[in-house]
């Protein structure tokens, strides 16, 4: 959280590392942090925890950064459909997702 909050470019890298840890507050807290710097790398990096995280917090902490972002990146609103239409969604991750589309 430490590296989000000093909003520098260069810790974007070590936060996208830390989305592949095995301990999911790590990779919640690396999202957020990801958020409060805003740079454009995390958004495929983002979308890939939203299609495959086994956890449903995670998932969801993913889902609320790129949903603002949704109309900036094709990518995202793509994703979104995906993940909605694949279904195996908590009802929380599933009730954002289609708040967000419609």
């Amino acid at each position: 959280q430490r590296l989000g909050r000093i909003r520098r470019e260069d810790c974007v890298e070590p936060l996208i590392y830390g989305l592949r840890d095995d301990y999911y507050l790590t990779r919640v807290a690396a999202i957020q942090s990801l958020s409060w710097i805003g740079d454009k790398r995390m958004i495929e990096p983002l979308i890939q925890i939203l299609k495959t995280d086994p956890n449903n917090t995670v998932r969801f902490s993913a889902a609320e950064v790129l949903a603002p972002l949704i109309h900036e990146d094709k990518r995202i609103l793509e994703a979104f459909r995906d993940v909605l239409n694949n279904g195996n969604l908590n009802e929380e991750l599933e009730e954002l997702i289609k708040t967000v589309l419609s």
